[in-house]
């Protein structure tokens, strides 16, 4: 019952050959927050990692003929609406649209790819490109940025850090993030804890640049005096996720609930339906989010 999550937009697979032609299977896998890496049985090892709306891909091939194929109408679940790509000196910039939860809408995400070896670009369908090294390199790195707000923001955001130091600040921007609450206990189940903590806090995601530009509901470009968020299911946790955000994180909290607000203000509507039991309850619990930041004195 209920829908499957929106995004992961844009699919960056590594192959080896001429063509994209075989699967990748899984041989070693890793995990931690900030960080996730993959070795596969045809030689194939990968690593990523992420901060914020910045991140770096790492690739290790064995050596013979290689390259990747990337899909700019790939989605986790919902629909693909549209796209537009432009290849650049070694990278490409431009944006996807995609259905949100449910298909019940569409949201609209910038980008930029920066490879760092020279590459060349060949057309692979009508929203695929295959990307080759010019030079064969064996050991291949992609820097990644998203932006609500266009692909020059996308672009500037693109980080200049090696893959180590940037992993070290997404470890400890998450450090920073789960040490707020403090368990001990049984090592399995202090693991587990944190595990689903670490899941709580993916989202609401800030959705805003640095200067405070970001996309509103309506699409129009608008600019806060703090961060402004996205990623929304109230009706699932307006009573559980919510009130942890409100008391472990008060600091990100004032934003969130100004971002709800700002959401109705441009466009977003509440359908109240007769003999409906869910839908009448969408207001109070939007009431009810923002209402615990009155309470608990939340600027």
């Amino acid at each position: 019952m209920g829908c499957r999550g929106s995004g992961a937009n844009i699919l960056v697979k590594p192959f080896l050959g001429t063509k994209d032609t075989s699967k990748l299977v899984k041989a070693a896998q890793y995990g931690a927050p900030g960080v996730y890496s993959v070795a596969f049985t045809n030689g194939i090892s990968a690593e990523f990692t992420v901060l914020e709306k910045s991140g770096l891909h790492h690739y290790r091939f064995p050596a013979g003929p290689k390259g990747f194929t990337i899909d700019f109408s790939h989605t986790l679940a919902n629909d693909f609406v549209a796209e537009q790509h432009t290849p650049r000196a070694n990278g490409v910039n431009g944006w996807v649209e995609a259905k949100t939860t449910c298909n019940a809408g569409k949201y609209k995400l910038y980008y930029s790819l920066e490879f760092s070896v020279p590459v060349t670009f060949s057309n692979n369908g009508e929203h695929m490109v295959t990307a080759v090294s010019a030079n064969g390199a064996n050991d291949v790195s992609i820097r990644v940025a998203l932006s609500s707000v266009s692909e020059a923001a996308a672009q500037q955001a693109l980080t200049t850090q090696p893959f180590n130091s940037l992993r070290q600040r997404a470890n400890d921007s998450w450090e920073q993030m789960l040490s707020r609450i403090q368990v001990q206990g049984d090592k399995e189940r202090e693991a587990l804890f944190y595990s689903l903590l670490y899941r709580t806090l993916q989202s609401p995601y800030d959705i805003s640049e640095p200067d405070g530009q970001y996309r509103a509901t309506d699409g129009s470009l608008q600019k806060a005096t703090g961060k402004r968020y996205n990623g929304w299911a109230i009706w699932d946790n307006y009573r559980t996720q919510l009130p942890l955000l409100s008391l472990m994180y008060p600091d990100k909290y004032g934003d969130i609930t100004a971002s709800i607000a700002e959401m109705y203000l441009r466009g977003k509507r509440i359908t109240l339906r007769k003999r409906s039991l869910r839908i009448p309850c969408a207001p109070n619990m939007l009431w009810s989010y923002c209402s615990m930041r009155c309470v608990k004195g939340i600027r």
